[in-house]
């Protein structure tokens, strides 16, 4: 019989480990700044100035620590919110109050102007600094080959989905057009 791998369960650990440290920042940075705030309190309570209370190392650390903790937590919430979340809720509003007018190719492609200017501003930025802001858009690290495959694959799923979300767009705006007029007459 074989010992079990020290390894064995570390992707449950560091997964639960993930989620765990945000939330025992944020706990800690609360209590941090409630303990903070009590001593405050005790401290005007009791006649003190308030420029003193921050004079003290011990009140100044620990005022830097709970934000620095407060921040911590918040940087992996604020990459999903900032990913994830207004993406989706970008897509919801567009199907939930879409346009009443019928859009086409023609504003397809207008929208993918942004994207297209981006790309080449990065490249021509990530030569001149020697810093790219993706991997895949780095040419030292993928080549010029795999910068190309990856801007052509990234622009073709910007057009299948952007294709996607104007006909259903156009379908639920004209529900929505007919749904107003009918209620004109």
């Amino acid at each position: 019989m074989t010992a079990p791998s020290p390894r064995a369960g570390l992707g449950r650990n560091v997964t639960a480990g993930r989620f765990m440290l945000p939330v025992l920042r944020l706990v800690f940075a609360l209590l941090a700044a409630v303990a903070l705030g009590w001593q405050l309190i005790i401290h005007i309570g009791m006649g003190f100035s308030v420029a003193n209370f921050f004079s003290y190392f011990t009140n100044l650390s620990n005022l830097f620590a709970a934000a620095v903790l407060f921040f911590g937590a918040l940087l992996p919430w604020v990459n999903i919110v900032l990913h994830y979340v207004m993406p989706s809720a970008i897509i919801l509003e567009w199907l939930l109050a879409p346009p009443t007018m019928e859009f086409g190719a023609r504003q397809l492609l207008l929208v993918l102007v942004f994207p297209a200017l981006y790309l080449i501003y990065t490249l021509i930025r990530g030569r001149m600094l020697g810093w790219y802001p993706y991997p895949f858009l780095n040419p030292a690290g993928v080549g010029g080959y795999g910068v190309a495959v990856h801007a052509v694959g990234i622009a073709v799923t910007f057009i299948f989905a952007g294709w996607i979300l104007l006909a259903a767009a156009n379908r639920l705006g004209v529900a929505v057009a007919a749904v107003r007029n009918a209620g004109v007459s």
